[in-house]
């Protein structure tokens, strides 16, 4: 990776003189600038949907395929069957062993990932321009003509299953996947992406083969590729690479809807550890709601703005109870995602922090936030968002998300005019209808022998001990 961006850095010293004028949206007086590209959308034969995006700044070729796909559809008992499947895909094909494909693209400088996700495997690929075939090639045969060898998918099970291990001992990763388990209850959203060990012990290479035949399709995946090249050429090399890749009838299963937290639920999960590790929330809201920027808005004044959000100032600052405390929504795409709270505090304190975060919930619910927040809130989002589309996958994950989310073209220009239009009335009104203090859960990782919970509206039938 050094290799590329030496190459890379050396490209825009002699270029920045001819360099092409990327289109600018500019908001008066905001000093920001959002960019707009050149790029043509298409469909090949075989359902593919291509997106290719001309950049014309350095001479770099990125691009993501992303199979519609993921944890949520593994079948009950083979938790962490996409997972497994994915980390398998780069390591041999019908063509090439995993030392080969990783030698090929290491002599680009470049990047080949794979990743998994709730309902997309996404995979990228980063190299200068004059590699792109290749890096095509790769991406190509990688999804189309896995081999998923014995030798590899043992291999990849026994790194998944220490990293599970792992995980159980890291209180974070506890909380995190009981708050997930309690807010997505009776969805296949709830399971980890990794699954658990006794699940990933039982697949078997079927069970991979079956998977990768079923749900890795064209007619279920998207390609974006941001290039140094035309729309026309990279649509050309799109069609030579993928063109071949075989259409088949797509029989995926309709994911049950999540629903919504109704009443208080609280988890503590016992761990041999002296602090609390909390997390609380409910459902939140997908990102197409036309609520969302208003919503994000919301949130960073109350507690994803760090220290100048109103739960770090109380809980850290003034009182002094908690090493972290933050709040976030992740937004769904068919589906709701979640408004999530949290804290990482002494055991003797949980009680006081938990009660004061939900304080700060009800106060801004019920009390206007100020002029100063909403537009502090405002400016950081005006500069910071212009700054997520710099780089080559910046742009391509900004396309991705337009795609899997279904967001309308450009639409990060009509998020900056949103926020820039906002006002204390709106903040107020998403606060009040996306922050619930009255039905939640909570999930607590602790020493639970050593905790004394007192929380507002809690009573002991709503709490449930468990082991991680």
């Amino acid at each position: 990776m050094k290799r590329l961006w030496v190459l890379l850095l050396t490209a825009v010293l002699l270029s920045s003189s001819c360099a092409h004028r990327v289109p600018q949206t500019q908001f008066p007086g905001a000093g920001v600038r959002t960019q707009t590209f050149v790029s043509k959308k298409t469909v090949l034969a075989n359902g593919l949907t291509v997106v290719a995006v001309e950049r014309r700044k350095v001479p770099v070729f990125q691009a993501d395929l992303v199979v519609r796909t993921g944890a949520a559809n593994d079948p009950e008992g083979k938790e962490g069957l996409a997972n497994l499947t994915a980390s398998l895909l780069d390591k041999g094909t019908k063509n090439r062993t995993a030392s080969q494909i990783a030698d090929e693209i290491d002599f680009t400088g470049g990047d080949l990932d794979v990743s998994c996700g709730y309902v997309t495997v996404p995979l990228s690929v980063h190299v200068l321009v004059e590699h792109a075939h290749l890096a095509m090639e790769l991406l190509s045969e990688i999804v189309m003509l896995p081999t998923f060898r014995d030798d590899e998918l043992e291999r990849s099970r026994s790194m998944i299953l220490s990293g599970i291990m792992r995980s159980r001992e890291e209180p974070f990763s506890v909380v995190s996947d009981a708050f997930r388990d309690m807010v997505y209850e009776g969805s296949p959203l709830h399971k980890p992406i990794e699954g658990h060990a006794g699940t990933v012990s039982d697949i078997n290479r079927a069970d991979v083969v079956k998977f990768h035949r079923v749900f890795f399709l064209p007619n279920n995946a998207v390609l974006i590729v941001v290039a140094d090249l035309s729309v026309e050429e990279i649509i050309k090399i799109a069609q030579e690479y993928f063109g071949s890749w075989q259409k088949k009838p797509l029989d995926v299963p309709v994911m049950p809807v999540p629903e919504p937290t109704e009443g208080k639920s609280v988890r503590l999960v016992d761990m041999d550890v002296n602090q609390s590790y909390v997390a609380f929330g409910h459902l939140g809201l997908k990102r197409k709601d036309p609520d969302y920027n208003a919503v994000r808005v919301m949130n960073y004044i109350l507690g994803g703005g760090g220290f100048v959000s109103r739960i770090v100032k109380s809980i850290r600052v003034r009182q002094g109870l908690a090493y972290s405390a933050y709040s976030y929504f992740v937004p769904g795409p068919a589906y709701n995602g979640y408004f999530r709270a949290g804290l990482q505090t002494k055991i003797g304190s949980t009680s006081q922090a938990l009660n004061s975060l939900l304080e700060e919930i009800e106060r801004i619910r019920n009390e206007p936030v100020t002029e100063k927040e909403l537009e502090d809130a405002k400016s950081f989002y005006e500069g910071s968002l212009p700054r997520r589309q710099e780089t080559y996958g910046q742009v391509a994950n900004l396309f991705v998300d337009q795609e899997i989310y279904g967001l309308k073209s450009d639409y990060w220009v009509d998020d900056l005019k949103k926020i820039k239009s906002l006002t204390l009335e709106e903040i107020q009104r998403v606060a009040r209808k996306y922050l619930d203090p009255d039905n939640f859960i909570i999930a607590i990782a602790t020493k639970v022998d050593s905790l004394a919970l007192e929380v507002k509206g809690i009573t002991k039938d709503m709490i449930k001990v468990t082991n991680p």
